[in-house]
């Protein structure tokens, strides 16, 4: 800072004060400049942290592809919701064009981790919205304790989602069966099997469940008790069916008891119905109506997933 003598005259002190503004203007620009650095290094890092597709292009597939994982990481503890990556200088996803071949195998030697699926059925395909949908849902339900692909649909450090899939007509024991066949790639990657390294360990990856209260059941003929709306972990709700009825799929039973789980769901997991006790599901042969089907279908569906998997 420029100081005056006594001495001075007037001049000298306009001069003085002349530096001063200007020294002053010039630590304004200098700390305007640093927050505007600061600013754009931030946004660079962002920019580059994960590439996202606008929410505003989402398509209807790319929309259900990130609502279906995101339903199941909000039920886990800071996870973080993922977005529907493109490719970037970090990571080119490739599931689009490899779920065009529906027997392809899993990549090898990518960054990416990668999920792989079918689903099909009888006479017509379904939409891609219920296809990826069900096997997303597949994928989460059948998780194991390693890195698979039901843990990386709630891998902690995943940010980016990219999907693509492929359909294919198959015709056994004269029954037309209609597939998808979905691949699903994810950056960071949560699990191994594109090749991915260095992805880290479960127990730093996957969080711990929110619990959920269980919502009370409503069974045509039969009475739920206890008569709570909700139940927590642990507690039972017991299904006791009218008189005359019995458990469906399990006629020598007339009550079922359903435990709540700590995510919200039932143990176990199948729908309790309540049937006529005089009710026959048999056919003219003995066999229950629909069971040639249901045989293709195992057969088929043990099939594709044998050559799939």
């Amino acid at each position: 800072m420029c100081k005056s003598d006594s001495a001075l005259v007037h001049q000298t002190v306009h001069s003085c004060l002349i530096q001063d503004f200007k020294q002053a203007r010039t630590r304004r620009k200098m700390a305007s400049h640093s927050i505007l650095s600061i600013l754009l290094f931030s946004a660079f890092i962002q920019a580059t942290d994960a590439v996202c597709k606008d929410t505003s292009t989402l398509t209807d597939d790319e929309r259900t592809i990130v609502e279906e994982h995101n339903k199941y990481r909000q039920k886990h503890e800071d996870t973080p919701d993922l977005c529907y990556g493109v490719s970037g200088e970090d990571v080119t996803f490739t599931a689009d064009s490899m779920s065009i071949a529906t027997f392809t195998p899993h990549s090898t030697g990518k960054a990416f981790g990668e999920n792989k699926g079918n689903i099909g059925q009888p006479g017509s395909y379904f939409t891609n919205s219920e296809a990826y949908t069900s096997v997303i849902k597949s994928w989460y339900d059948y998780r194991s304790s390693d890195p698979d692909e039901g843990q990386q649909v709630i891998w902690k450090s995943t940010k980016q989602v990219n999907c693509g899939y492929g359909q294919s007509a198959l015709t056994v024991q004269s029954t037309t069966f209609y597939s998808h066949f979905i691949f699903c790639q994810y950056f960071p990657p949560g699990n191994t099997l594109a090749g991915a390294q260095d992805i880290g360990v479960v127990a730093d990856n996957i969080g711990e469940f929110i619990p959920v209260p269980c919502e009370k059941p409503t069974v045509a003929n039969a009475t739920v008790t206890p008569a709570s709306a909700t139940l927590n972990k642990d507690e039972i709700y017991t299904v006791t069916c009218n008189e005359g009825f019995v458990v469906l799929f399990d006629e020598s039973e007339s009550s079922k008891n359903l435990t709540c789980n700590i995510d919200g769901s039932f143990t176990p997991s199948v729908e309790v119905k309540c049937k006529k006790s005089d009710d026959s599901l048999a056919g003219p042969t003995g066999a229950s109506p629909g069971s040639s089907v249901l045989s293709i279908s195992v057969t088929v569906l043990a099939f594709l997933v044998l050559i799939f998997v």
